[in-house]
């Protein structure tokens, strides 16, 4: 598939954030936004309901297996690359990852949150087939198993994130709460902190060793007034 197929079905047909979400969390964004969306994007809504059904199929199983697992797992303290939107931090992360010291999320598990230990090496190969070889906005390499942001994975988990003001732009500032947990309720704190730590209990039961992670809304007190 060339770079120009990749392109026109990730803006025709993608579905980008939603892309390892399940259903319960898809659905419920939905309803949060009154299923205002521009006909254009109802392929992508498609495409995305389909994937969070699967999702939460798998999901299922891959709790069954692995969560009393998971309960034992302790997380070393992780190394956190801070610092400003397109300022390099994905440049610094990448150098880190090197380090066989440490381990890091790749891009598969960061789209496929709830279903990474049980798909990875079923799906990842076919999967990655389809993303651009480098990423849009920096022209930087991307691939199944490079280094990339946490943030996108509790996003996927949650929707407590601010990156989905980008998708429902609308609401933008409803989102962009997430990024400082200004005006976030106990419950919607609970839910992003539990799937925060799922996420790096499946990540060390992965690998055992620590992590490096890279998220620039990890340094949430460089944007509080």
């Amino acid at each position: 598939m060339n770079e120009l197929m990749k392109k026109f079905i990730g803006k025709s047909i993608g579905p980008g954030m939603f892309m390892g979400t399940t259903w319960e969390t898809y659905w419920k964004i939905l309803q949060d936004n009154r299923f205002r969306v521009d006909l254009k994007y109802i392929p992508r809504v498609l495409a995305a309901a389909c994937c969070s059904v699967t999702n939460s199929l798998v999901c299922r199983l891959e709790r069954a297996q692995f969560e009393s697992k998971l309960t034992k797992v302790e997380v070393e303290p992780p190394v956190f690359v801070l610092g400003f939107y397109r300022s390099g931090t994905t440049h610094l992360h990448n150098l880190l990852a090197i380090d066989t010291r440490f381990c890091y999320p790749n891009t598969f598990q960061v789209f496929f949150p709830n279903t990474f230990l049980t798909m990875e090496r079923i799906f990842a190969s076919v999967w990655g087939a389809g993303l651009p070889s480098v990423r849009p906005m920096d022209n930087m390499a991307v691939g199944t198993s490079t280094p990339c942001e946490d943030e996108m994975a509790i996003g996927m988990m949650t929707m407590c994130s601010p990156g989905a003001g980008y998708v429902f732009p609308r609401r933008f500032e409803h989102y962009e709460r997430f990024l400082t947990f200004g005006g976030m309720d106990e419950n919607e704190k609970g839910r992003w902190c539990s799937a925060f730590d799922l996420f790096l209990k499946k990540l060390t039961y992965l690998y055992r060793r620590p992590l490096v992670l890279k998220s620039p809304s990890h340094g949430k007190d460089m944007y509080t007034p």
